[in-house]
């Protein structure tokens, strides 16, 4: 049965952009966290975008439409476009393979639901068509907007924090956020694969941890409950601090975080 998302008067902007590629036969989605946002009521979001036509060509019809620049980043098959009112990214359908445990992606060219299936979480795996046809119809293969619906927040595969990490944070930020918990089996996979944040870059645990604990101190106190406190550098005096004091003394105890 499918089923359409009401997409906010103050969202026009993408009714417009699904007309533009419309016009050239091209099906736009808006995709991950922004759909997310959208289904609980959030009226100011970002762009995100994707399309199964290359996003050089969507960025450059785009751009050129709504009098903004364009930068390509080909390496990832994305494209930025900035324009008057803000930033819009676009990135060709993608799927990733991993090298090793840990390593950044390398991606080719796939189908929209290859795209939401290399996600982290089914509740970010969820895309909005912006086609004029069937705009505001919802492409959800994973059960991420029952997910949503239920607070439950449920990994794509079981090599998911093998393959990144990364996302072991940005579930707990996700959980910290809305108050969502985690479904049973991907919780028991954040206990059995958390070490592998050992293998990531300093660079990428810093940037992670400090957007977790913006989240206060819920992010705080789930980083305790799966003992990743030791693992990341706390120590106990991190953990009665306000967030902003225990990411000060986070970046300055812990050198090789950096």
């Amino acid at each position: 049965m499918k089923m359409f998302i009401r997409i906010p008067s103050s969202l026009e902007i993408l009714k417009r952009i699904g007309a533009i590629g419309g016009k050239r036969g091209i099906r736009i989605y808006l995709v991950g966290g922004p759909v997310r946002d959208i289904i609980l009521g959030k009226t100011s979001i970002d762009l995100d975008l994707v399309s199964e036509t290359p996003a050089q060509q969507v960025a450059s019809i785009l751009a050129d439409e709504l009098k903004g620049k364009v930068t390509f980043f080909s390496e990832f098959l994305t494209a930025r476009i900035e324009w008057e009112e803000g930033t819009i990214d676009v990135a060709t359908a993608r799927r990733e393979y991993y090298p090793v445990p840990a390593a950044l992606p390398e991606v080719i060219p796939a189908t929209m639901r290859e795209d939401l299936k290399r996600r982290d979480f089914t509740i970010n795996a969820m895309a909005i068509s912006l086609h004029p046809d069937n705009f505001g119809e919802l492409l959800d293969p994973f059960g991420g907007y029952e997910d949503l619906k239920e607070g439950i927040i449920r990994f794509l595969h079981p090599k998911s924090f093998v393959d990144d990490p990364t996302r072991i944070l940005r579930g707990l930020r996700f959980s910290a956020r809305f108050g969502f918990r985690f479904e049973e089996t991907t919780e028991r996979h954040i206990k059995k694969d958390r070490d592998g944040l050992l293998l990531i870059s300093g660079e990428r645990r810093r940037k992670e941890v400090r957007l977790l604990l913006r989240e206060g101190m819920p992010a705080v106190r789930l980083l305790e409950k799966y003992e990743l406190l030791p693992l990341l550098g706390f120590s106990p005096l991190h953990c009665i601090n306000p967030p902003e004091e225990a990411q000060k003394l986070f970046s300055l105890s812990d050198p090789w975080f950096f």
